[in-house]
Parts: C-alpha cells; structure tokens; sequence
C-alpha cells in the first residue's frame, strides 16, 4: 500500500510550487470566507483532528495537481502565455543572409540552415487615427468614447489536407504561386488551434460579443478539410492525417501527423461563417467537374496542364503530395507525365470527397458551439444562398449583414472562378437588406469574403465583369447609404484600410470604410479585433488591431510561422505589415439620436460612469476589471487565479457632489473553489471617465436584490443563510446593509 501511495505522488509530479499555490489558496479562502467560513467550521467542528486536516490538506493538494495536469494534457499545443497584439509587439523578419544560396519552397529541411524564416520581435504598432472620412473642418478631439460592439475576424486559414491527390502542389514547389504550396501547408490546424486560444485569452480581458470568418476555411472545398476546421472550433480531437495513418517522428505532439486535442473557441463567443471561394471551388479557382471529383478520393494522382493558358481540361502533369511519412513533408508523385511508366498513387479516402455550396452549408449545423449553422439555416441549404443577416446585441441597434459574393457554380464564362461577383438574386437580396436597416435605424456591417474597388479590372482577385453590378456601381449605391459603417473582406491576404468616401461633401455620413483582413496561412499569419465605440460628439470610432497567433516556443504553430517567412522570402512577396487604426465615422442626425439613447446616461443627460472598466481596491489590493472582468494569479507566477466579475445591480446618483454621477454596483469574486463572493463598491465620475472606491464584503454565495440610493446613502438588499445553515442551504434570510461615501472612501454604516 505504501509503495502504491508513493508511485501516485510521483505520477502526479508534485512540486514545490503547487503545494505552495495551494497553501496560499486555502489562506486565501479564509481571509475571503469571513462570517461564511464561520458558518462551515461551526458544522465541521468535531471533524477537525490532527490526522483529518493532515488528510484532507493531501487530498487538496492532489486534487488542485490533479486538475492542473489535467488541464495541460487536454491542450496538445499550448500557446505561450504572453499573449499581445500588434500594439504592443510585432514580429520582424531577419533578413536571409546574403551568402545564402537560392532554394526551392519545398526544401524545407535547408530554410534553417541557410537563415530562412529566422525572425525577432520587434516593438508594437500604434494605432493611427484616420479621418479620412471626415469634413475637412473635423478637428477629431471627441472624448469620453462608450463601447458599443466587439468582435474578431479571422480569414482565409486554408485548411489543407496535403496527402490529398487532387491539390496543386505542382504550380508552388519548385516557385510560381504561393497560393498552390507552402511548407505551412502541413500545419493549418495548429495554426488555426493556436488562433483560437489567442482568442479565447484576449476573450478572457476583453470579451467578444461575437467572431466572424471572412471564407476561404478550407483550400480545395474537401469535407475533410471543413470537418478539421469547425472541430478546432469545436475543440474536438483533431487527426490532420488523411490515407494510411503516419507519424514522421515517433511519439506523440511531435510532427504535423500527430492527432492533439484542439482548445475550442470559448463557449461565451458566438461565431458566424462567410463563404470563401475556396470553399466551393477546386483549389478556388474551378467548379467540381466530374473528373476532378474522381481523383478527390481515388488513389490516383490528379494530371492536368497548365489551367491558366490552357484550361481545367488540359493534362501533362501530376500535381504531386506532401509525403506524410517524411519529417520535411517531402514532395512526392510530382512533374511531367513522361517521367513517369504509371501514374503515381496515394492512399486513397472517401472523407476527402469534394462538396457543394449546400453540402458545405449543412456542415455548419454539425457543430457543439454556437449559434448552431453559424448563420446558415435550413432555408439557406434549401435555396443554396449563402447570405444571411444577424444582430450580435439585442439591445443595441447594429445589424450584420453576411454576403456571398463568389462566382456562381455554373457561371459560363469559364477560366478561373476567384473573382468578386454579384447576380441579380443576391444584390436585390443585399439592396433589401441594406433598406430595411437603414428604415430601422440601425447601423450595418457587410461582410464578404472579396474586397470591393481595390483592384484594377481585369485582375483575377478583383471583381468579374459580367457581375449583375460592377464594383464601381455596387460601392455609389453603397454611398446612398449613411448607416453602413465597414465593408469587411479578406480573400487578398492582405492587411488594408480603405476609405470609400462620401461622393457628397455635404453628407459626410456617406462615406464608408473597406476593411481586410490578412490570412492566418501565409505571413503575418494574423487576425483582426474590432471595437465599436461611440464618441461624445457623436461620431463612431472603430478600433482595429492585427493580433499575431501567441505561438509557443518550439510548438508547431512556431514552426509554421518560420515556415510562412521561409516561404514569403523565397517567393519575394512583398511585405505585409501591421495596420492599427482608430477608425472614425460620421452619423446621419438621426442616427446620432438614436445611438445616444443606447447609452447610459443619467436623468441629466450625462453618461454615467462605466463600472466594467475601472480599477477598485479590495483587500487593500488594485483590482483592475476591464470589461466587466479580471484575471490575477493569487501570487507572483501562480497556477490559481482570482477571478473578479462585474455582476450589476447598478444604481447611479452624484455621492460627492461634484456635478458628476457616480455608480455602485455588486461585482463577485472567485478563487476556483466552491465560494462565489460578493463585494459592493462605486465607480465615482471622473474627468478621466471613472475612479473606484475600495470593495466592501457583502457575502458568499448570497441572493443580490436590489441597490438603491436615498438621501446619498447606498442601499443594498440581499438574501443570506442563517449563522447555523450550512453554504449548501438557499440563502432565504433578508438583508439590508448601508453605505456611505466620504471622500473617495466607501464605509459601512448599517445599524448593528
């Protein structure tokens, strides 16, 4: 039994460090419990032995190990815990050495070698202030901005199943195209993993009120490659292997083979879905022909010929795959047909079959996170129109409107299918939209997957001619309209911001932004943040900020990253760097009414303070809530966290007398126990915007009512336990309890 018992203390790798985050812990429980902490010891008096607290102190410390190790193994790829944006730090390319000879994309083993892909940090981007919208006369000195709306982009991940016979390796491995093969095609779901808990972690500080994919998820509309990437949403175990199962490097979470269990984005984020042009078209760029759709899951390696001269139906070449078995993802089964006897094969999978518009719809109704289709419902399915509309927050008028603005499947122009386009059924369908939310009153977000009037006619990622509405066409209707705020895209993989200005002077309101956003597959491999916030002069601001996935160390997302600079200096792409911008937009006189009245403000107009973002003292403590929320480790480099929520029960009155309202307000703490404490504390007016009061201790686990304010004292009405019930008991005795402000100092002044 005794060697038992020390076989499971070594297995569970105690150290010093978690028996002294646990020692804090427990003193940090009862400092919190108080009067609660009364309460329990009164029911587990006779409980207390020397060899009962001994026992259960072990069982504490195993159990926090336990759950902690837990935690490390179900995340295969953890990112690092620095997590930043662009703001506060960038990532800097080393130049290749200038003795470096030239190399070929697909020798992948020699980019370290030869100082390929080599980068630094570098320090962050500030965020520019763009009035380029604005009247001429605009001095942009607005102040005190509110926070409507925040929410993430991400684009153009390219989730690829490189074994696939049917991909287009031959048109990148030796150079040419980019797009067609990289080394980062080996690792897309843990790139796209990485992403997601970059999310989930700026989240955590900040929370999203929604996300939204910009298309383009998957390279070449294969249902494997869809499956991959909602369950790294999803956060379900993840085998990016296709064919016979390989792993290059023996071991576990060592190679690209290697199944892991994907984080998943954060239940509290809702995420919606645009179609990309890769989603539904071979390698984006071709409808599914029959031939095509033989070689998806056929064992035969597909042979075509030049597509961009000749067409889909030329031969003279097999596209070649990336060798599974091969720590480098070596090429394989690729060049002309002559230097081949018989047709190279692969090991062929009926999960890479091709799908439809539709089928790739239905997907999105298989999913754990919500909302569930991700936009899509069955009507979209039953008509095959992949547009929809959503408004993220119920109580504040902003309408999203989601729009597909690839090719058609069965557009007769032929060559290649990537361009921006409309047909009649989809812009009367976006004109509708776009009408009804301006009679609304709401303001509009489009979002699509191509840009509009950023590209010269007649490029192949611009927008196609024979389009129901040119894009010059489409962007002056657009001008008629003073709600509409951004055009969102991706598509180019590029970061930009432009400015599609009013074509009326006089009516500034017109104008709207264009916004893309980079892919997360070639480099800078980023996202995009957006906050919405309404300025005191009742102009918009839109925040947005470039965020680098925080790869860990040696992990495989770090890999791809040196793999995607690798690759971006052997092709010579340009540079794509970081753009933060506070972007400002002018509203309609109506509008501004209207926004106004979605903002707090007090009897007299003026907006109150904002509790969610202000730092307060508790325990003789800073605690700094941004967002309604914080996240502190109970001590310097600690696994336990205290976790501060604003809860509410706010009420506002001026309590110092200085001409501006002040709020109190209940917010909660956790230590990752049992006990949920409650706190009372007021967010005072501030030329700043707001100042806070220490934190008074109301209860664990209490029922908040009500909070009042009466002749300046603060009133706070709430339901508690009996001194002799235990925490499991509902609270059922009422409680009222006064405070008074004197100074900036909040006190206690119930009657005993």
């Amino acid at each position: 039994m005794l060697k038992t018992r020390i076989k499971f203390f070594f297995y569970t790798q105690i150290n010093l460090k978690d028996i002294a985050d646990t020692i804090l812990l427990v003193f940090f429980l009862l400092k919190r419990y108080n009067e609660s902490m009364k309460k329990t010891i009164l029911n587990l008096k006779s409980l207390l032995t020397v060899r009962n607290v001994l026992l259960l102190s072990a069982a504490i410390i195993l159990f926090v190990i336990a759950i902690n190790s837990n935690f490390k193994n179900s995340i295969s790829y953890p990112i690092d815990s620095n997590v930043l944006t662009t703001l506060e730090r960038t990532i800097n390319p080393i130049a290749v050495p200038a003795a470096s000879p030239k190399i070929l994309p697909s020798e992948v083993s020699k980019y370290s070698q030869y100082g390929y892909g080599s980068w630094s940090f570098g320090k962050g981007i500030a965020s520019e202030k763009r009035l380029d919208l604005m009247p001429a006369t605009y001095t942009g000195a607005s102040t005190n901005s509110t926070k409507l709306l925040d929410f993430f982009t991400i684009t153009d991940i390219h989730i690829t199943d490189k074994e696939s016979p049917a991909e287009a390796i031959f048109m990148g491995y030796k150079g040419g195209t980019i797009s067609a093969y990289s080394p980062v095609i080996m690792y897309t779901t843990q790139v796209l993993d990485a992403a997601v808990q970059t999310i989930n972690a700026i989240n955590k500080k900040a929370p999203f009120d929604f996300g939204i994919s910009l298309g383009d998820n998957i390279n070449s509309s294969q249902y494997n490659e869809l499956r991959w990437f909602i369950d790294v949403l999803d956060g379900k175990k993840i085998n990016p292997d296709s064919g016979i199962k390989d792993d290059p490097i023996p071991g576990p979470n060592n190679d690209y083979q290697d199944e892991y269990k994907a984080a998943g984005l954060d239940k509290s984020i809702p995420w919606y879905q645009t179609l990309g042009n890769h989603d539904h078209f071979w390698m984006g760029v071709n409808p599914i022909n029959d031939n095509l759709k033989s070689f998806y899951t056929g064992s035969d390696i597909l042979n075509l010929g030049n597509i961009f001269k000749d067409g889909i139906d030329s031969r003279g070449s097999y596209v070649g795959v990336v060798d599974g078995k091969t720590q480098y993802g070596d090429i394989v089964g690729v060049g002309p047909t002559t230097n081949f006897s018989t047709p190279p094969k692969v090991a062929a999978d009926l999960n890479r079959h091709s799908i439809s518009r539709t089928e790739w719809m239905s997907e999105f109704l298989k999913t754990s996170s919500t909302p569930i289709g991700h936009g899509f419902n069955q009507s979209n399915i039953e008509s095959g129109l992949a547009c929809y509309s959503f408004e993220p927050k119920a109580d504040l008028p902003i309408k999203v409107i989601v729009l597909d603005d690839t090719q058609r499947d069965d557009d007769a122009t032929g060559g290649i299918y990537g361009y921006g386009f409309l047909d009649e059924e989809r812009y009367n369908w976006l004109i509708g939209e776009l009408d009804k939310g301006q009679a609304e009153g709401k303001l509009m977000i489009i979002t699509a997957h191509i840009p509009i009037g950023v590209e010269k006619p007649g490029s192949f990622i611009g927008w196609k001619d024979t389009s129901f509405v040119s894009d010059s066409e489409l962007i002056a209707k657009l001008n008629t309209y003073p709600n509409l705020l951004m055009w969102l895209a991706g598509h180019r993989h590029l970061n930009t911001i432009t400015a599609l200005k009013s074509p009326d002077a006089n009516h500034p309101e017109l104008g709207f932004w264009e916004v893309e956003t980079s892919s997360l597959r070639e480099f800078p491999q980023q996202f995009r943040t957006f906050e919405i916030a309404r300025n005191s002069d009742n102009t918009i601001s839109i925040f947005t900020t470039n965020v680098d996935p925080a790869v860990k160390e040696g992990s495989l997302a770090a890999m791809s990253r040196s793999y995607a600079i690798g690759a971006n200096q052997i092709f010579g792409m340009p540079t794509n760097p970081s753009i933060n911008a506070e972007l400002v937009k002018q509203l309609s006189p109506e509008m501004q009414i209207k926004i106004q009245g979605n903002v707090k403000t007090n009897e007299m107009g003026k907006v109150t303070a904002n509790p969610k973002n202000c730092t307060y003292i508790v325990d003789d403590k800073n605690i700094t809530i941004k967002d309604g929320y914080s996240e502190e480790g109970i001590a310097y480099d600690s696994v336990s966290k205290v976790i501060t929520r604003y809860f509410g029960n706010e009420a506002s009155s001026d309590l110092n007398n200085d001409g501006l309202p002040d709020t109190a307000f209940i917010f909660t703490q956790n230590m990752g126990g049992s006990g949920t404490f409650y706190y009372v504390a007021v967010a005072l007016g501030d030329a700043s915007g707001c100042k806070g009061t220490n934190a008074i201790f109301l209860g664990d686990r209490i029922s908040p009512q009500t909070t009042e304010i009466q002749n300046g004292k603060i009133i706070v009405n709430y339901a508690d336990r009996k001194i002799d019930e235990p925490m499991v008991a509902l609270p059922s005795v009422g409680v009222t309890k006064q405070f008074v402000l004197e100074g900036t100092t909040l006190k206690d002044v119930t009657s005993k």
